[in-house]
């Protein structure tokens, strides 16, 4: 085992209150791509991706987003949780772990088994009426719709909206995940490039001497101040982590 690796594993082992933060580089492998990478939503020239997720452009005219989200949703629906989510899950049912941050929306690190955990963009797991304000966890029959690629409305005719955080709304969580930082014992940030603010924010919240390990594949603005940078795949970084931790692998 590289010996970069190595000494970043052992860091993580010893640890009891670790806070991981992860992004689309862990779910890549589950065949999700990353928004901004090759073949991702914004990398689309046939639609002007950049209002997507855009909230002023959403409650103008919704039906951009519904009528270009439904391939997304399925692959959210169809995808199985990676060596990441799972050995992640693992750590938290270990007691290592403190929390997880995520800034994925696509529901695998609780599909996995995480419970300690802060989707600071939100997810797909619920939708509510931006007009009264009616919620649903029955997705099913919003998903339909969405797949045919009309507008959901509530029974009072407002349009509904998944609970994913828009450009222009606040994020969930960022006090919370503040916290926990202080408190941690190692951050490690797993498959963020850390350019998407304010998550991006959260390692400079650790404690001086708090370690910061990073896996991830392309600079982060934080590579310097890293403890460990490790440009590796995710998988096989949590493989070798749950591989080398009995309490993850009994």
């Amino acid at each position: 085992m590289n010996s970069h690796i190595e000494n970043a594993v052992s860091i993580l082992l010893k640890s009891h209150n670790m806070v991981i933060i992860t992004g689309a580089g862990i779910s890549t492998n589950a065949g999700i791509p990353d928004f901004r990478g090759p073949g991702g939503l914004y990398s689309r020239k046939d639609i002007p991706a950049e209002n997507l997720f855009d909230i002023d452009y959403f409650y103008r005219d919704p039906s951009l987003f519904y009528t270009n989200i439904g391939e997304l949703i399925d692959s959210f629906v169809t995808a199985v949780p990676t060596q990441s989510h799972i050995t992640i899950a693992d750590l938290e049912h270990s007691g290592k772990l403190l929390l997880t941050v995520t800034q994925n929306i696509d529901g695998l690190h609780q599909r996995a088994g995480s419970r300690k955990i802060i989707c600071a963009h939100g997810d797909f797991s619920e939708f509510y009426c931006i007009h009264c304000g009616t919620a649903t966890i029955d997705t099913a029959p919003i998903f339909d719709t969405i797949r045919t690629k009309r507008i959901p409305y509530c029974s009072c005719g407002g349009v509904m909206k998944p609970r994913v955080v828009f450009f222009g709304e606040g994020v969930i969580g960022m006090n919370e995940s503040m916290e926990a930082i202080s408190h941690a014992d190692c951050v490690l940030v797993a498959g963020s490039s850390l350019v998407v603010h304010p998550v991006a924010s959260l390692p400079k919240y650790r404690n001086s001497g708090t370690p910061l390990i990073i896996v991830n594949r392309g600079e982060t603005p934080y590579d310097s101040s890293a403890d460990f940078k490790i440009e590796t795949d995710t998988d096989d970084f949590f493989r070798i982590l749950s591989e080398h931790d009995n309490q993850l692998s009994s």
